[in-house]
């Protein structure tokens, strides 16, 4: 996951998974939500770019986009 400065293009800070992020990642609340095929979700407080949470939801790969509905996290797998 590569976090670009909007402003000149340039790459502020990356993050790596173990495999390829595979879906659009979703902005909330200052934090940013994505997952990737190895099977981990991930949230990235935007400001400090340290991770606050992984979980692996059912051990599957997860190719769709997460959502928020409601303060409410929803990965499909």
């Amino acid at each position: 996951m590569y976090f670009i400065d909007r402003k000149t293009g340039h790459l502020a800070h990356h993050y790596k998974c173990e495999f390829a992020v595979w879906s659009t990642p979703v902005v909330y609340n200052g934090n940013v939500y994505f997952n990737s095929l190895d099977k981990m979700v991930r949230c990235i407080d935007l400001k400090t770019k340290k991770l606050v949470f992984s979980t692996t939801p059912d051990n599957t790969r997860i190719f769709g986009s997460p959502i928020v509905i409601n303060a409410r996290l929803y990965v499909g797998t």
